[in-house]
């Protein structure tokens, strides 16, 4: 089970966030996003005002419980409290504290691989549930959040964020253009390698953005 945060980029009268949990996480957003489930996100969706999953623990209702009775999710939110996003890492990864080699484009290719074509792999544009945070948190343990030009890992719930690292050129490409191309939808194995292999072909190039950004993905049913 998962608890999980979701920030609002505006607040909806009273409420700036939403505090859940779910036994399927990528799923569960997914609800989110089609207006199922959560009254107070259907009509913050209803309203227009984007959100993203910040946080994720370890935990199922007790834990969601406990954390609602505090009534201070800005402070447990990382974009709310600027302390949250500096904290630093009290503990060892397990691996060389520089984790830059952890983002190596063929492993991951080497991990879609083995995923059906229809099985989703994440989000496309929420930094804890994104493909490539999903693939490095069932490949080294731990959590990991990715937005457009930084990563960063923690061991789990209670324990402190790692230092920012940057994207390696080509991860930078790749989210970059699957936030472009899907938004915050559920991204398919199929999908997202196919993607991969047009990012490693022409790493930044302009008009290998620009091809992308014009391809006809094909819809796994």
């Amino acid at each position: 089970m998962t608890v999980y945060l979701i920030h609002f980029e505006r607040r909806y009268k009273h409420a700036g966030h939403y505090l859940g949990y779910s036994s399927d996480l990528v799923s569960r957003i997914r609800a989110h996003r089609l207006g199922q489930g959560a009254r107070l996100l259907q009509v913050v969706n209803d309203a227009g005002i984007r959100w993203f999953v910040v946080r994720i623990w370890d935990g199922g209702y007790d834990l969601e419980h406990a954390l609602k009775a505090r009534r201070n999710a800005p402070q447990l939110c990382p974009v709310c409290n600027p302390r949250q996003q500096v904290e630093m890492m009290s503990g060892t990864l397990g691996m060389s504290e520089d984790v830059s080699s952890s983002l190596d484009a063929w492993a991951f290719k080497e991990w879609l691989f083995r995923q059906e074509p229809g099985e989703v792999v994440g989000l496309a544009d929420e930094p804890l549930v994104c493909p490539l945070s999903c693939w490095l948190g069932v490949v080294y343990g731990g959590q990991w959040q990715v937005n457009a030009s930084w990563y960063r890992w923690r061991a789990g719930d209670g324990a402190f964020w790692q230092d920012w690292q940057a994207l390696p050129p080509w991860a930078m490409t790749f989210v970059s253009v699957l936030g472009e191309r899907y938004g915050c939808a559920p991204v398919f194995a199929s999908q997202a390698l196919e993607l991969l292999g047009w990012v490693l072909v022409d790493v930044g190039s302009q008009g290998a953005r620009q091809a992308l950004n014009n391809m006809v993905f094909e819809e796994v049913s």
